[in-house]
């Protein structure tokens, strides 16, 4: 169901969206060309949810104040807007009695402690449910101490906070994972893997308001056949070793489908966790961009033939070591964003060992309009040079681009297949040496994000040095070149009279010595 709102949703289920007429302060004030909000003026707590800045990052914000012209609103809140107002932004305000106008929409009175409900059919025939459960089922932790300590990782906002382009978001995305898992880690105090080897089998949790499933530092622990729907946050939020997720259902979620946490990416142990035969949709009902049907964190996951579809951003992201991606149906994802892809993850050097093997990627194209942002959405992107990655026996689409290789290097493209796509199959970049190359640099005044990284985990040396043979030249060869490309025995279906290529690269970079493009075809 849907809090009231306006504009309504559609009857395709897309969002309907107001926009941004004139910014009077990209922190505080913005107007409307519309009167509409006039019904609002008596509403105690209006919010509006929107892309404030670019069309990749939606947040949630309080309303202040409405004050209105004759022709039009003007509109302040009461809350930081990540990367402040700009023209064109779309947006709708919510939590709005007087807005309740549609079946299926419903509004609390929170004073007069009454709900609203506009039944979308017949309450006679059709089962209404109240939600009032937080989790379901929680292993390694008692619910007490589960709850304590999520209070307290609440404190680490989630979202996007730095400037920037899309990959900024996904940085601040990472890092406050992983802050909320170490406050966690050491709020419950329990040692990782003392609650193992158990099986979930034939279960279905629905209506609750937090996680279906929540598992915190446990081992050898099955979930199978398990069904989760119509869940506040993430469906199933998952951290420790040897985890099967085997054969489940993960749909309308607030928040993303699965979280995934295991493995360490400093010693690369790996975590030996596993999701098969998932069918994971329409989740990011709420919080709409990096809520990703799986997010994982860590080295050494398995994931594979899981169908992973119908969602306004990313289907798998995050950021690891040694992860197997295969056999997976990417389906009409990021219909709402631009600069992001089914496939999402950047920013790393050491990161690397990665394989996206034999998935097909259909219908990854913005469908509701760019407004704001780089204006594509990827099968497989490679943001700020994530690096040492495999790409092979993938098929691609209906989509706007195939992989983007943002600046990477170490990277292969063997035996893939691309049909319908509108820009590229395979668009390059060389950012490290133009407007990204302060995070790639390493000289006697300055050392990059990425150069640091290396020196972090001591990249000449094992387990890194012996794991990865290509990583330790880094420095030494062209360390900000996309070099080391190899992309190879390729099929492209080009239209007859389309403007569609298989590669979109500077000329520099197809003809480096030290990459291998050849042995493309273009066949249908």
């Amino acid at each position: 169901m849907t809090l009231a709102r306006y504009p309504n949703v559609n009857k395709d289920g897309t969002f309907g969206w107001m926009q941004i007429e004139r910014v009077l302060n990209d922190q505080t004030e913005f107007s409307i060309a519309s009167l509409r909000a006039k019904r609002w003026r008596t509403e105690k707590d209006v919010w509006i949810h929107g892309y404030w800045g670019f069309d990749w990052a939606d947040s949630h914000l309080p309303v202040r104040s409405l004050q209105f012209s004759s022709n039009e609103t003007f509109v302040s809140v009461g809350a930081p807007v990540i990367y402040g107002f700009k023209p064109r932004a779309k947006f709708y305000a919510v939590n709005l009695k007087s807005e309740l106008d549609s079946p299926g929409e419903y509004f609390i009175d929170k004073e007069a402690m009454l709900l609203y409900f506009w039944p979308p059919g017949d309450l006679h025939s059709q089962e209404a449910v109240l939600s009032m459960g937080h989790d379901g089922i929680l292993i390694g932790a008692n619910h007490d101490q589960v709850n304590d300590c999520k209070k307290k990782i609440e404190q680490v906002k989630e979202g996007t906070t730095s400037g920037g382009g899309g990959i900024n978001a996904f940085s601040d995305y990472m890092a406050n994972k992983e802050r909320q898992k170490k406050i966690f880690a050491s709020c419950l105090g329990e040692p990782a893997g003392k609650t193992s080897h158990i099986t979930f089998k034939n279960i279905q949790i629905s209506y609750q308001r937090r996680a279906a499933v929540q598992i915190s530092r446990a081992s050898h622990i099955r979930i199978i056949n398990v069904s989760v729907s119509n869940i506040g946050k993430t469906g199933m939020d998952v951290d420790g070793s040897d985890i099967l997720i085997s054969s489940t259902n993960v749909s309308f979620c607030g928040c993303g489908g699965i979280a995934l946490n295991g493995g360490n990416t400093t010693s690369l142990t790996r975590s030996n966790n596993e999701i098969e035969l998932a069918d994971i949709h329409n989740f990011a009902r709420i919080r709409r961009s990096y809520t990703p049907g799986i997010g994982w964190r860590g080295g050494g996951h398995s994931i594979r033939q899981s169908h992973i579809h119908h969602a306004p951003h990313s289907g798998i992201l995050g950021l690891g070591n040694d992860c197997e991606f295969d056999g997976n149906i990417f389906e009409s994802l990021a219909f709402e964003a631009t600069d992001t892809g089914a496939w999402y993850s950047g920013r790393s050097w050491i990161n690397r060992g990665n394989i996206i093997s034999r998935n097909r990627f259909v219908k990854i194209r913005n469908t509701v309009g760019m407004n704001l942002g780089f204006p594509a959405v990827m099968g497989i992107y490679l943001d700020d040079m994530l690096s040492g990655i495999s790409i092979t026996n993938n098929s691609f689409e209906d989509v706007q681009v195939g992989v983007f290789v943002g600046g990477s290097r170490d990277v292969s493209i063997v035996s893939n297949r691309f049909f319908n796509v509108s820009q590229a199959g395979v668009k390059i970049d060389d950012r490290g040496l133009n407007w990204r190359s302060d995070i790639c640099r390493f000289d006697s005044n300055f050392t990059g994000l990425l150069a640091q990284q290396l020196l972090d985990v001591n990249f000449l040396f094992p387990p890194f040095a012996t794991s990865y043979p290509s990583l330790p030249p880094t420095l030494s060869l062209s360390p900000c070149s996309p070099v080391l490309l190899h992309i190879l025995n390729n099929k492209f279906c080009k239209r007859l009279n389309s403007s569609e290529q298989f590669i979109d690269a500077p000329q520099h970079v197809i003809k480096d010595p030290l990459n291998v493009i050849t042995m493309n075809s273009f066949a249908c």
